[in-house]
C-alpha cells in the first residue's frame, strides 16, 4: 500500500458528509440534480450540483461534483501534472461559490442576527 505521510484519521466520502448534514438540518430525502453550464469546454470536466433544499432549519445543503476533474482546486491552478492530480476544472472558481454560499445562508439567519 502506497501511503503519504502520516494517517488522519477517519474521513467521510463527499455523499457521508452531505447525508450527515441533511439530517442535522432536517432536509428531506429528495434531491436537484443539474450539470452547470460547461464553461471550459477544453478542460474535460463538468459541474454536477446536487441539492437538498426544504430543510427545517431553513438552509439548503448543496454538493457541487466535479465530474472528471482530479484532486484539484476548481478555478485554481494545475500546480502538479495531470499524472499526479488529475485534470484542473474551470468550469467554476471554487473560492468564489463558497463565500456566495456562506454569505447567502448568512443572510438566512433568524431576526437577521449575524456573530459579529
Amino acid at each position: 500500500m502506497f501511503r503519504l505521510g502520516r494517517s488522519r484519521g477517519k474521513v467521510l466520502s463527499a455523499q457521508a458528509t452531505v447525508d450527515h448534514f441533511r439530517r442535522l438540518n432536517g432536509c428531506p430525502a429528495g434531491q436537484r440534480r443539474e450539470f452547470l453550464p460547461d464553461a471550459d469546454p477544453d478542460d474535460d470536466t463538468r459541474i454536477e450540483r446536487i441539492s437538498h433544499s426544504a430543510c427545517r432549519s431553513g438552509h439548503e445543503i448543496v454538493l457541487l461534483r466535479v465530474d472528471g476533474g482530479g484532486h484539484t482546486w476548481p478555478g485554481g491552478r494545475q500546480y502538479l501534472g495531470h499524472f499526479w492530480i488529475g485534470p484542473l476544472s474551470q468550469d467554476i472558481d471554487a473560492s468564489d461559490v463558497m463565500f456566495r454560499f456562506f454569505l447567502r445562508q448568512l443572510r438566512k439567519r433568524p431576526n437577521g442576527l449575524t456573530d459579529h
